[in-house]
């Protein structure tokens, strides 16, 4: 057991270090927090420690604690609004994820079997068909430097069995959402598959939706 725990540290301390991110590092967190109480327990019941010492400590961690509770309600306002109902359950879902409003389009006006290639957005939270999303370092499905052009790519998806096309856009565009997850010629393949291969079904709000021909 502590060889799976001590493993499991290993794996997520290198996951930091090979792409800085906190929330790979949120599990050291709760041991910062006990460190910093136990300092504090010591501080305080330190008869030899100065008055003064002690009523900055204790002035600290109030500043602190006011400072996380209106962190919270500026980091979680969109929740205070649905709690408060003042934005709808649909409208907290799109403001979390952008692409909600497509996704509900999709389930409402695709067939059962449609297979949806989320071409250059991996938030798939709410799509009720069968998916595959497109970014390259995730993709074990779509080798995009080996494939010459849009009608490769398109090929490559009608082999799959993909029978939509779902693209995110900015002045009328496919945009490269994440740097490193994509790059100019994969978003090159993506526009000439849409324009050459792709009868566009929907287009709002920055989201598209093909249809393979």
């Amino acid at each position: 057991m502590y060889f799976v725990i001590f493993l499991l540290f290993i794996a997520l301390t290198g996951w930091f270090f090979m792409g800085p991110d906190m929330r790979y590092m949120l599990y050291l967190l709760p041991l910062f927090g006990i460190l910093a109480a136990y300092g504090v327990e010591r501080v305080l019941d330190d008869n030899e420690m100065k008055e003064w010492i002690k009523n900055i400590v204790k002035g600290v961690c109030i500043v602190i604690l006011i400072s996380n509770f209106v962190l919270f309600f500026v980091i979680f306002r969109s929740d205070v609004e649905l709690w408060t109902g003042k934005i709808t359950k649909e409208e907290y879902k799109a403001l979390d994820t952008p692409n909600y409003w497509v996704s509900q389009w999709i389930n409402e006006n695709t067939s059962s079997d449609a297979k949806i290639f989320f071409a250059n957005n991996d938030r798939v939270y709410y799509v009720d068909r069968e998916y595959l999303t497109g970014f390259g370092v995730f993709s074990a499905y779509i080798d995009y430097p080996k494939l010459e052009n849009g009608d490769a790519l398109y090929a490559r998806l009608k082999e799959i069995g993909v029978t939509h096309v779902m693209v995110e856009t900015k002045n009328e565009k496919i945009i490269l959402l994440y740097e490193g997850y994509d790059d100019e010629h994969t978003i090159q393949l993506l526009t000439e598959l849409v324009e050459n291969h792709g009868i566009l079904l929907y287009d709002e709000d920055g989201f598209r939706v093909y249809e393979m021909k």
